[in-house]
This record gives structure tokens, C-alpha cells and sequence, in this order.
């Protein structure tokens, strides 16, 4: 298979293309509209509101800024991404505490006080490995079977 028998090609000349937004068919006719229209629009419109369309209108907002706003925007878009990974990060850090918990939970109900040896499974952090602990903690039918079969 040739690589080039994937690509389609199309020559369009701009000033000859007449559509409207409520006319756009296809995103080949979205695309001719947005090159043809990119430099007047002031907003994405409806038609073209969606990833590959809003991608390129941010890449041409960019392209319009100065050295000093363009410094500003990327250092606003690196402390989004860092809001965002310290997000996911306490997120995950809840799911671990919420398992953790569940699983001491649920020994503690069925077998009583939990020994400290057991204590352990606190400081497991693998999401995978604390769901297995948590079945097995509700599945087998003593304390000491569970920590054998736990590794504990």
C-alpha cells in the first residue's frame, strides 16, 4: 500500500468559492470557508465549533499577538496544565485513600480489629492492586488467609 493512496488532494481557488456557513457541506467545504474567512471572523462561528475548526482559530488568534502577549498566554496556558495535573493528582491520591480505607473497612467488619502488620496496605498506591486487596478482603474467610493471600 502506497501512503500517497491515502491522501486526497484539493486545489481550490479561494475567490471563486461562494458558499455560506448555512450552506457548508462537508469539512472540506468548512476548511475552504476557514482559510477564506479566517482573517475576518472575529468568532467561531456555530458551524465551525468543534477540535480541528476551534484548534485553528486559537493558532491564528496566537499568531496575531505580540512577543509580550504571546509570552503572557503561554505562561497562562503552562499554569492551566499544572491546575490540571495537580487536579488528576489529588484525584488520584482520593481514589488510593478511598480503597485503602475500604479495604481496612471491610477486614475490620468481618474480622475485628485489624492488626498493625496490616497496616501496610496504606501505603500501597496501584489502584489494580488495591481492587484485587479489596476483593479478596471480602472474599476470603479469615484474617490469615487473606494476609497470605495478600503477601502480607
Amino acid at each position: 500500500m502506497n501512503l500517497l493512496d491515502e491522501i486526497l488532494f484539493y486545489f481550490v481557488e479561494l475567490p471563486k468559492f461562494w458558499k455560506g456557513l448555512e450552506k457548508l457541506e462537508n469539512d472540506a467545504e468548512r476548511w475552504v470557508y476557514f482559510l477564506k474567512h479566517a482573517g475576518s471572523l472575529e468568532v467561531v462561528p456555530p458551524q465551525l465549533d468543534r477540535p480541528p475548526f476551534e484548534d485553528a482559530f486559537a493558532t491564528l488568534r496566537r499568531s496575531n499577538l505580540t512577543p509580550e502577549e504571546l509570552e503572557l498566554y503561554e505562561k497562562y496556558w503552562i499554569a492551566k496544565q499544572d491546575e490540571i495535573g495537580a487536579i488528576r493528582a489529588a484525584e488520584r491520591r482520593g481514589q488510593i485513600q478511598s480503597k485503602q480505607q475500604a479495604i481496612l473497612q471491610v477486614l475490620e467488619a468481618r474480622f475485628g480489629v485489624v492488626p498493625q502488620p496490616l497496616q501496610q496496605i496504606q501505603a500501597l498506591t496501584e489502584l489494580e492492586k488495591l481492587d484485587s486487596l479489596l476483593a479478596l478482603a471480602a472474599s476470603y474467610p479469615s484474617l490469615q488467609a487473606f494476609r497470605e493471600a495478600a503477601g502480607q
